[in-house]
């Protein structure tokens, strides 16, 4: 049975996709177009402004709904596949920490084959499959919390074969699987960072994709920077900005001076006339996601349209929700 929750996840990618479509997110003024020189132009900062206060936990496999959550997570992990960037194509995923897959005559053995060489941040060496198994355990553990745990329960258990294969044994067949590791909280975490900083681990955010996490600073904005190591090329963006901005007046005031590049909230029949006159013809766009815990029915975003970057030359920009 498809629940309202499956139901939603693929509403959220399908709303990715369209925007993707469009256009994609405007970046910071000063980023380099393609050909330009990077120091000639100074470094590239993307902000957004969330409703939200604080985020309870940036733990990657309990984010538990929150947008600023999904976004750190999206921008600092990988996952063993994914779907094509701006689309929900299942019949398309693709590898990610994975290169390549199989699974068994009687679908009950998946075999993964990881990338060699894929480095995690900082000094915690190489992603590994003793990482993933350590990852998929963490998620099926009810003591994680994972709002997505019951996706997984068909792996009975998983067995590392050498540094580079795992494999996972089902108690039945699974044909979703492939899906479901795809999904925004089947992402590979490392062990020895998570043993290493215990309950500390989601204010030092270590993972392998192509932000790195920088800081969090309470009621205020979590920074991500750039990997430069990143296995898929470094992102073209420097730096990240999640800013927390629940009052709606500050957000706006905050666009229209251009602190912010993008914000949530939907912009009052006066404020598009504002918007108008104040962006000295730079452009927005008002966008529309369709699900938003926190505000059933959708949750709407203001931001700039200025054609100026692709915002990773790995993928594109993370957006809300992933």
């Amino acid at each position: 049975m498809i629940t309202s929750k499956r139901i939603l996840s693929l509403l959220l990618f399908l709303a990715v996709a369209v925007i993707f479509a469009q256009g994609g997110l405007g970046c910071a003024p000063g980023a380099p177009e393609a050909g330009e020189d990077r120091e000639t132009v100074g470094e590239a900062v993307v902000k957004m402004a969330f409703l939200q206060e604080d985020a309870p936990t940036l733990d990657p496999h309990s984010v538990a709904g929150t947008p600023v959550g999904f976004n750190v997570v999206a921008s600092v992990f990988n996952k063993l596949v994914r779907f094509p960037p701006g689309t929900i194509d299942a019949a398309n995923i693709e590898g990610d920490l994975a290169r390549e897959w199989s699974v068994s005559e009687n679908k009950l053995t998946w075999t993964f084959y990881l990338r060699q060489g894929v480095a995690w941040h900082g000094d915690f060496g190489e992603v590994t499959a003793h990482d993933v198994q350590f990852s998929l355990e963490r998620i099926l553990d009810p003591a994680t919390g994972c709002d997505d745990r019951g996706l997984y329960t068909t792996i009975d258990r998983i067995e590392v074969e050498d540094d580079y294969t795992v494999h996972f044994h089902m108690n039945r067949p699974d044909p979703l699987l492939i899906t479901h590791l795809a999904y925004r909280f089947a992402v590979i975490v490392p062990r020895a960072a998570l043993e290493a900083y215990g309950e500390d681990f989601p204010l030092n955010l270590v993972g392998s994709g192509p932000f790195i996490f920088d800081a969090y600073l309470p009621h205020e904005k979590v920074v991500l920077v750039a990997n430069p190591d990143y296995f898929r090329g470094p992102p073209q963006v420097d730096r990240l900005e999640y800013h927390f901005m629940p009052d709606t007046f500050s957000r706006f005031e905050a666009f229209l001076a251009g602190e912010m590049d993008m914000i949530q909230g939907e912009p009052t029949a006066a404020r598009r006339q504002k918007l108008s006159r104040g962006l000295n013809g730079k452009g927005w766009k008002s966008i529309t996601m369709p699900w938003d815990r926190q505000t059933p029915g959708g949750s709407s975003w203001i931001q700039s349209s200025l054609p100026l970057m692709n915002c990773g030359s790995a993928r594109p920009l993370p957006m809300p929700w992933i």
